[in-house]
């Protein structure tokens, strides 16, 4: 018998690995958010969107993103502390029209080694064609890559202000900052602008 039939493509492995963190991210998502949305975890689960395979290597890694709960209610789920005047805030980023999936890169775009920063520098750092995740996708960064917000505070620059994601004594915090707010260990994560 030929060994043919058991050599397995790059490719094969490619979409494997690709399934795996998709039903990872999924049966996470569906544990948290299944009951708030009236529905079983499995229906939940079938609701979602499969990823795309994304054949650039500038954005690395997948990410689905819950848009049919509140903000606030996300951030409490996933055990994200949130300032009380922030309440209400970000409903333009619940809407249907928006993926509910995304390819993002975190290489921190070299912020953290460059000393402290301001929201303006990381605003200017940002190349022709990306953005910073919105607060909807900042949260499912938390959620799927929690050791990764660790490392560094992740701005959040959209046309609402400034906001950073950050683990403070352990604690994850997602509040409102100044145009020139110094920060030592920021992270720039960031997204396709045709993503939206």
């Amino acid at each position: 018998m030929s060994s043919e039939r058991y050599k397995v493509s790059n490719t094969e492995r490619y979409e494997r690995l690709l399934n795996a963190v998709w039903l990872k991210q999924a049966r996470m998502s569906a544990k948290s958010f299944a009951t708030d949305l009236s529905t079983r975890e499995q229906d939940y689960i079938q609701s979602l969107p499969r990823f795309c395979r994304e054949t650039s290597v500038t954005y690395p890694l997948p990410m689905l993103v819950e848009r049919k709960l509140p903000f606030v209610k996300v951030a409490e789920k996933i055990g994200v502390k949130v300032n009380k005047r922030l309440q209400g805030s970000f409903e333009n980023y619940l809407r249907a029209d928006l993926p509910r999936s995304v390819w993002i890169n975190d290489q921190f775009k070299g912020l953290h080694d460059a000393g402290p920063c301001t929201p303006t520098k990381a605003r200017e750092s940002l190349k022709e064609g990306e953005r910073t995740l919105d607060p909807m996708e900042a949260l499912s960064y938390f959620m799927f890559y929690p050791e990764r917000v660790g490392l560094a505070s992740v701005y959040v620059l959209i046309p609402e202000g400034n906001f950073q994601l950050k683990v403070v004594n352990k604690e994850p915090k997602f509040f409102k900052t100044g145009n020139n707010a110094h920060y030592m260990n920021s992270a720039l994560v960031v997204t396709p602008i045709n993503s939206y």
